[in-house]
């Protein structure tokens, strides 16, 4: 025997083999044996040759690859490797002779004496290569060695026979392709015999095919005498069969169609037509229904009656009004849990609120104002004259007067005639100043200073700014300006003596006016503390006990006994009628002037901080002792003013009076209570802005204001934004279907307005909402079913009874454009089961619906198509049928009995013609029979499948695409059995060799198997 790798495996000798049954055979040699023949044996080792080759083909391939690895590293190397044995434990050769050690016929020792048992050889080969790997994929697959779809697949190639008929069919047809090969390599020379046994076994295979398809043929002839037979249920079933693939368009694919499940939905039974969608089958069911409407009808009844089943089990039970209770009941957690939080959020605004003050009047803080206004300008003065008595302590000191009388002179010569003439104070006082002489007491001077001051602050308050104004501020220039044009005098006049020498600089008045700034500075620097805090009599304390060093005389004293310059005391002897004696001499000394400096300076700061501008606009009265020019409840707004103003107003009131900061920070917060302070106590934050925007200079004076807001704005933005928050979280919760579904309390209401979230653009998102709400509670998301599912109830069930079942129709198109449309809507609804029905029952309207509009004619009346196909029977008659009707009886009568006259042929028409009526009532009778089967088959697909299967002809697809494989496995099959060699070499005598076929204990695989 050899196998299909044999002839590239090298030989061993016999002699080295050892087998793995050797010890089950036994030891004595038996007597050599002639090779055993016949048709029996070669029949049988064909077929063992076959099996055993296609079984260790895996080892011979593998053992194949090795040794020629093998060969080509030897041929490379010049190496002697040893090759793999040939009977390697599973290998064709190993099988064979295990198969020897138990009773079978080596294959290798079977000898074809003649050309029959060569026949016979290449007749079991091709019947093993067919079976064999046919049996080794069964057993694999049904071991589970290889899976359902690997076995489908390979058995497409190797066979998978069903039966053990298709297993017969498959062996002889690979039994021909072996006799077609052998017998075409007999007849051809030697070099063409591998060529000619592949051409002679696809021969071979193809006549075994055809003697299939033939017999299978066969079995349609006695059809021939259908006619006769249809009172026979079996004949009116054949030609039910014949009727329906006659009309079927495509009878493959109807057979096919059947083979598959019908139901889509379970209880809604297609038709045959439904089923296959055949165009062909579609004519015979409008044909058969239009003769047989009420089972037709009561099937589309049927139909829809499980269609709407299907659609109330979905959601059977559940009160659609539960979705609105759990709506509501949301909303109202909503509406709790944020008004919590808006109600936290308010009570922390509101105590931030309270926490800033401000809740005084307008009147009380100006009243505050002006009084720290007040107070502070009063130590000012105190210091002020303390500074001014210091000049002169001794009212012994005298300086040039002659600016002031010139002014006064000036003033009444440029006087016109025609003016009103000087009188009242005014003229007091420039008759007062025409009468001083050159020299006049420094206390006399300050004192017309003073009286000149006063009478122009009462002009000023009482007149305006008039000509007796402009007079007396003439008078008080000159007054200023001799007291400045002494210590000028004085400056100049020192300057040139250190320049000469004969000073030193620290002794200028120039120096000492340097040292005395500086404690000036330091006097400011006192004042600094008052705005950290210190009171105003605690201010003024200090300041009077830290009076400057320069408050004394002069060196060398300033009294006239001393300089021989002065005057007499006030109370010593009556003024002369000059008024001075006008021997005085100026005798300002270097601390003098000094002092003077500082107090004019002190007048002059103390006049632009207290008496000018806003500050002396609050603190000025109407006379002398008259009421104030500006109300209480306007004083804090001449400081604390909108726009760039703001931060100068602020700054001048710091400057005056640092404690009447706090007053106005107290009226800031009152007007900001005034313009953003909401009914519950707290800061609306855009006002607030708004308020910080238009005070943002004055603020900038006051910080500590911004830094005391921080907490309530902050505050009032969390509370704004908290409520934001709710409105926002309530506005959004009542918006959509949610919104109507909050209205509603009837079931049917509730029902119509979820249904109606289907025709929306955002219905999914909505479903998905519904879907959220309900998540937590059984009930209600029951009732969101039960809504859904009564609304496709409601709207795609018609108002149609469906023949009499007591069950409206379903409507078809809008019901599948509806799950079309809303399938995502439905899924947060829905499981995916129920889905899943709701598709299936779309699918099975849409094919049901075949049966209505795929075979009508589109756009016409399709009542004479009704008619055609109900006169079409489909029973064309037969040669047969033709011969045995009345007529042609009767005429075959006629001639019958022409032998006895007119008589006989009268007669013989007569019998013919009742004898051909005779059957022609018998074959209608039949024919209706047909047509209740072909009715009942369209109706039932499985009725139609088993009455096609009854159907003889030509095969089915599926059993010519069968054939078809058959044909190509025999055909490889009987290559591969051709292209071995089946004239083996007959053994020599000195080797031993197996019995006879006859012999005892020798027996094929074929007697085993019987």
């Amino acid at each position: 025997m050899q196998g299909l790798f044999d002839d590239l495996i090298p030989s061993r000798p016999a002699q080295a083999s050892v087998g793995p049954f050797d010890d089950l055979i036994p030891s004595k040699r038996p007597m050599a044996q002639p090779a055993p023949s016949g048709l029996w044996n070669n029949l049988t080792a064909g077929a063992n040759d076959a099996i055993y080759s296609t079984l260790g083909a895996p080892v011979d391939a593998a053992t194949w690859i090795t040794n020629k690895a093998v060969q080509g590293i030897n041929a490379a190397t010049v190496a002697e490797l040893p090759q793999a044995r040939a009977d390697l434990p599973g290998s064709s050769r190993w099988l064979a002779r295990t198969g020897e050690a138990v009773g079978v016929n080596d294959p290798a020792k079977v000898q074809a004496t003649n050309t029959e048992e060569k026949l016979a050889r290449a007749a079991g080969t091709g019947a093993g290569g067919m079976i064999a790997p046919e049996a080794a994929l069964g057993t694999l697959g049904r071991a589970g060695v290889i899976g359902e779809g690997a076995w489908n697949t390979l058995g497409q190639v190797f066979g998978r026979s069903a039966s053990a008929g298709d297993a017969a069919v498959n062996a002889g047809v690979g039994a021909a392709a072996g006799i077609g090969g052998q017998m075409a390599g007999q007849v051809v020379p030697e070099p063409w015999k591998p060529l000619a046994e592949a051409a002679g076994g696809m021969a071979g295979g193809a006549l075994g095919v055809g003697a299939v398809a033939a017999g299978r043929g066969a079995a349609g002839l006695p059809q021939a005498w259908r006619d006769f037979r249809l009172a026979d249920p079996a004949a009116q079933e054949r030609a039910a069969g014949s009727r329906i693939q006659e009309w079927a368009s495509d009878p493959y694919a109807v057979r096919d169609a059947l083979e598959r499940p019908s139901e889509l939905v379970p209880g809604s039974k297609p038709t045959t037509f439904q089923a296959t969608g055949d165009m062909g089958l579609g004519a015979l069911e409008r044909a058969t229904d239009s003769r047989f409407p009420a089972e037709f009808m009561q099937r589309r009844a049927e139909q829809n009656t499980a269609r709407v089943g299907a659609l109330q089990d979905i959601q059977p039970q559940g009160a659609p009004e539960m979705v609105v209770q759990a709506l509501r009941q949301n909303l109202e957690a909503l509406d709790a849990a944020t008004g919590q939080a808006v109600e936290g959020a308010t009570g922390r605004a509101r105590d931030a609120a309270a926490r800033l003050g401000g809740e005084g009047a307008p009147e009380s803080y100006g009243a505050g104002i002006r009084q720290q206004v007040m107070d502070a300008r009063e130590v000012v003065k105190e210091r002020e004259r303390a500074l001014w008595r210091a000049v002169d302590p001794g009212d012994s000191l005298n300086l040039h007067g002659t600016g002031t009388r010139q002014a006064a002179r000036a003033i009444v010569r440029e006087l016109p005639k025609s003016a009103k003439p000087l009188e009242g104070e005014e003229r007091a006082a420039i008759v007062t100043a025409l009468k001083y002489p050159d020299v006049v007491p420094f206390r006399e001077l300050t004192a017309l200073r003073t009286r000149v001051s006063a009478a122009l602050r009462e002009e000023l308050s009482t007149n305006g700014q008039t000509p007796v104004y402009a007079r007396l501020s003439q008078l008080r220039g000159a007054i200023e300006r001799d007291i400045e044009n002494a210590v000028a005098a004085k400056a100049a006049m020192e300057e040139r003596a250190v320049q000469a020498g004969a000073m030193r600089e620290e002794d200028t008045v120039a120096w000492l006016l340097q040292n005395m700034q500086r404690q000036v500075d330091a006097w400011q620097s006192g004042r600094t503390e008052l705005e950290a805090g210190g009171s105003v009599a605690a201010s003024a304390g200090k300041t009077g006990a830290s009076r400057p060093s320069f408050v004394r005389p002069g060196s060398g004293g300033s009294g006239s006994a001393q300089r021989g310059s002065g005057f007499a005391p006030r109370d010593q002897g009556v003024q002369s009628p000059g008024l001075f004696p006008d021997d005085l001499a100026p005798n300002f000394d270097d601390g003098a002037a000094g002092r003077l400096k500082v107090a004019s300076e002190a007048t002059k700061q103390r006049a632009r901080t207290f008496d000018e501008g806003r500050v002396g606009a609050v603190i000025r009265r109407s006379g002398a002792q008259g009421p104030f020019q500006v109300e209480n409840s306007v004083v804090p707004q001449r400081f604390f003013v909108p726009g760039p103003r703001g931060f100068e107003a602020m700054q001048a009131l710091r400057n005056a009076a640092p404690n009447a900061t706090g007053q106005v920070r107290e009226y800031a917060i009152s007007t900001l209570r005034r313009e953003a302070m909401r009914a519950d106590g707290t800061l609306d934050p855009a006002k607030a802005l708004a308020w910080r925007k238009k005070h943002a200079d004055a603020l900038r004076a006051m910080p500590e204001v911004d830094r005391a807001l921080a907490d309530p704005v902050q505050a009032s933005e969390l509370l704004a934004r908290a409520a934001a928050d709710r409105k926002a979280a309530l506005d959004d919760f009542q918006k959509g279907a949610v919104a109507r579904l909050l209205n509603l309390d009837d079931p049917a209401d509730v029902t119509r307005t979820i249904g109606g979230i289907f025709s929306r653009q955002d219905q999914v998102q909505q479903m998905v909402r519904l879907a959220r709400e309900t998540a937590g509670n059984p009930q209600a998301r029951e009732g969101l079913r039960k809504a859904v599912a009564d609304y496709i109830n409601l709207r795609f069930v018609g108002n149609m009874e469906g023949a009499t079942s007591n069950v409206d129709m379903m409507r078809s198109d809008a019901f599948q454009q509806f799950l079309r449309q809303s399938a995502p809507a439905l899924k947060p609804i829905l499981s995916s089961a129920e889905i899943m029905t709701l598709h299936a029952i779309a699918a099975d309207l849409k094919r049901s619906n075949r049966s209505i509009a795929a075979v009508k004619l589109p756009g016409r009346s399709n009542t004479v198509q009704d008619a055609l196909g109900v006169g079409k029977r489909g029973d064309a008659p037969s040669w047969l049928a033709r011969i045995l009707s009345p007529g042609a009886l009767a005429s075959a009568g006629a001639a019958a009995g022409s032998a006895g006259g007119w008589v006989g042929s009268a007669a013989g028409a007569g019998l013919g013609a009742h004898f051909g009526r005779v059957i022609d009532a018998m074959r209608q009778a039949g024919l209706r029979g047909v047509d209740d089967i072909v009715k009942d088959a369209m109706l039932n697909p499985d009725r139609a499948r088993a009455l096609l299967m009854k159907v003889g002809g030509e095969p089915t697809q599926s059993q010519a695409i069968s054939l078809a494989r058959v044909y190509m496995r025999a055909a490889v099959a009987s290559g591969l059995g051709g292209a071995q060699k089946q004239d083996a070499p007959a053994p020599t005598a000195s080797k031993p060799l197996p019995p006879a076929a006859d012999a005892p204990g020798r027996r094929s695989f074929g007697e085993l198997a019987q």
